[in-house]
């Protein structure tokens, strides 16, 4: 269950920006009055509960939709990082110096919040609680089989405004500006030393210099060189490595790596922060991959109550129990969840994966019928060629479920296909394949055409063209070939077929 972690990207961009620019100009205010200032969130009013929910809605709805604009026009980032640095001593120069960078560098959050949620991302609003005297809005995150909780502290500002002014974080365990906090602290320790001591030691620009190298980290996981990303976290200071941020940059990092790098980095947090109960989610985690099933359950209770219930922890709830061989545990945690919370996909998807475990085949076509009727899902024509489904693709209620359904569509073997595929060029037959399943004109396709965030295809979408594909080369494809653009299957497809000089015989529906 990887994190959905957005501790990373602000905490990267607010201490690269902000310290730097504190350096920037700090030396010519070396001798100001430096003191901490009050809480910025101290001086803000409580809100009413249906206040903050409009708001909460709002970051939501802009999650959902993909849209950073309303999300960024609630998010109050200056008292945010204002609250990061109150009880640092500063002069007025020096905070003014550090909040300008740190906005700077924090401009674009949004956007990269929307990037890392991406196409699979899922938000939902699950409460408003009242904490410490502020309104929270409970966020659950998916993404994939992605993970967290977000809490958002909303509150009246001096000026007015309600605002999203903070945030908790249930895979770091700690609000937003602490998490800063803690990354900053060190620098702006070291950078308010002695005038002879900072201007001939150097002393602050290491560590500076060093965190701002997590940018450089957040890129190389984006193009999933995770090893090279391990490699450079490593040689990070120790001050920021065993920080919640700097731990957590690690998990992120180890879990592209594999299960053993993981688990290592999800052990290292519990040495670091031990008996924490806001690791719990972590535990989760920590606990399945050593096949210690009872404590990742109760580690999920513990999630669970922590968080007020949430029916979506029904289906990790499953999952573990599938692997713990326990069976009807996992039919009633999986029934229990799509009881609990009808609208939510996944929990039907964890269902059918139960009922394919328990071999229940008449079960398991029910809920494929549930699944199409309630969400309007499109399957693929033939589900046994699919991994998991191969056991209920060979018995009878599968087959009496199949012939309960609409005949597929024929595979696109159109005149321009044909033409293409006789010629030999792979590049047309394969736009215009993708045109014709898709529904796109050709002349808006190209090699840099991204299958899913672009052209909007799900998993069954590029299933079906594969094998349209396969039909119309007639050769075998592999569903599990990570495909991202047009110009990759393109490359995938000419590396598999010497294009035959005559047309193939169109498939015949319901082939």
């Amino acid at each position: 269950m990887k994190q959905v972690l957005f501790v990373i990207l602000i905490v990267a961009a607010v201490a690269a920006g902000g310290a730097m620019f504190f350096l920037k100009g700090n030396v010519a205010n070396l001798l100001r009055n430096r003191h901490a200032i009050p809480s910025p969130i101290a001086a803000c009013t409580q809100v009413s509960a249906a206040e903050a929910q409009k708001i909460a809605q709002i970051v939501v709805d802009g999650f959902n939709e993909l849209d950073p604009d309303p999300v960024h026009a609630v998010f109050d980032l200056q008292t945010l990082f204002g609250e990061a640095i109150h009880q640092v001593p500063l002069s007025d120069f020096e905070r003014s110096n550090f909040l300008s960078g740190a906005m700077s560098g924090a401009k674009d959050i949004p956007n990269r919040w929307i990037a890392a949620l991406g196409e699979e991302g899922r938000v939902k609003l699950l409460r408003i609680r009242l904490v410490d005297g502020h309104q929270r809005a409970q966020l659950r995150m998916l993404v994939g089989d992605g993970l967290n909780y977000l809490d958002l502290t909303i509150v009246r500002t001096p000026a007015g405004a309600i605002r999203v002014v903070d945030y908790q974080d249930m895979a770091t365990g700690e609000p937003l500006s602490r998490s800063i906090t803690s990354v900053v602290m060190p620098a702006l320790a070291s950078l308010t030393r002695t005038p002879l001591e900072r201007l001939m030691q150097g002393s602050g620009d290491g560590y500076v210099a060093s965190v701002g190298q997590v940018p450089e980290l957040r890129k190389l996981i984006e193009e999933g060189k995770h090893q090279q990303a391990m490699e450079r976290w490593r040689t990070l200071p120790e001050a920021f490595r065993t920080t919640r941020a700097g731990a957590a940059l690690r998990m992120l990092i180890a879990q592209g790596i594999g299960p053993a790098e993981h688990l290592a980095s999800l052990q290292e947090i519990e040495r670091l922060f031990p008996n924490d109960p806001a690791l719990s989610l972590l535990q989760v985690d920590a606990n399945r991959l050593t096949k210690r099933y009872p404590q990742a359950l109760q580690a999920i209770d513990r999630v669970d109550e922590q968080v007020g219930g949430d029916p979506y922890l029904d289906s990790l709830r499953a999952d573990i129990l599938i692997e713990a061989e326990r069976i009807a545990e996992a039919q009633a945690a999986a029934a229990r969840g799509c009881e609990r919370e009808p609208t939510l996909i996944d929990l039907w998807w964890t269902a059918i994966g139960v009922s394919l475990k328990a071999d229940a085949h008449a079960q398991a076509a029910s809920l494929l019928d549930e699944v199409k009727t309630r969400f309007g899902t499109k399957l693929a024509d033939d589900l046994s060629t699919i991994s998991g489904f191969e056991r209920f693709g060979q018995s009878k209620e599968y087959a009496e479920w199949r012939a309960r359904q609409p005949m597929p569509k024929t595979p696109a073997t159109s005149p321009a296909v044909q033409q293409a595929v006789a010629a030999g060029d792979v590049r047309t037959a394969v736009i215009a394949v993708i045109a014709e399943r898709l529904a796109r004109d050709p002349a808006t396709l190209n090699d840099g055409s991204r299958l899913t965030a672009d052209l909007k295809a799900d998993e069954l979408d590029i299933a079906e063209l594969l094998m349209d594909l396969e039909d119309a080369f007639s050769v075998k494809l592999d569903e599990e070939r990570e495909l991202t653009t047009i110009g990759d299957l393109i490359r995938y497809v000419e590396g598999k077929v010497t294009p035959p000089s005559t047309p193939p015989t169109p498939q015949k529906p319901g082939k």
